[in-house]
């Protein structure tokens, strides 16, 4: 009976001590974290996630490296990043990956583009008009491709850029598919 809630006590004290003190440690960790990253992946999936890691960690410093995805892959292989997000993984002994998500492939088009009506396109839809394309030696593109072997068709491209938000922009501005 009464040696209980002292030792209840005693317990609830030791953990909110335990608690202030892993608040105390968070507020004073500080350094640097090295993320490096496919632009497209900052763009769409790093903004909430550093928000709330700098909320939790604010004396932390971030770096991104923000390459294409071979570089990624470089970055984390020299131990220039703590870690890397990209769309390929690849097989290296000294790296671990894992699958965060799956998305598929789309078309991107402008909204005011015949095909933005269309609830699917395939590859020869694409052939009959002007097609926009990532540079060689991108993670996309190389996925493209693999993909564009066992389709049999290959849209021929009039522009070729870097990255996945200059396409994005190139097609906003309704220059290709």
């Amino acid at each position: 009976g009464r040696g209980f809630v002292p030792r209840a006590r005693s317990v609830l004290n030791e953990l909110e001590s335990a608690l202030v003190g892993i608040r105390d440690v968070a507020e004073r960790l500080s350094g640097m974290v090295t993320i490096a990253c496919v632009p497209s992946a900052v763009a769409y999936f790093l903004p909430d996630v550093i928000r709330e890691y700098h909320a939790s960690y604010p004396r932390i410093r971030i770096r991104i490296i923000d390459e294409s995805s071979s570089l990624v892959l470089t970055a984390v292989a020299r131990g220039d990043a703590d870690f890397g997000l990209t769309y390929i993984g690849a097989n290296d002994a000294e790296i671990e990956f894992k699958p965060l998500l799956e998305e598929p492939f789309v078309a991107a088009v402008n909204r005011k583009h015949p095909l933005a009506k269309r609830k699917s396109v395939d590859w020869t839809d694409l052939e009959e008009h002007p097609y926009i394309t990532l540079a060689q030696g991108s993670g996309n593109r190389f996925l493209m491709d693999q993909a564009l072997v066992h389709s049999g068709s290959r849209p021929r491209h009039f522009c070729e850029v870097q990255h996945v938000p200059a396409l994005v922009s190139m097609v906003e501005a309704g220059l290709g598919v």
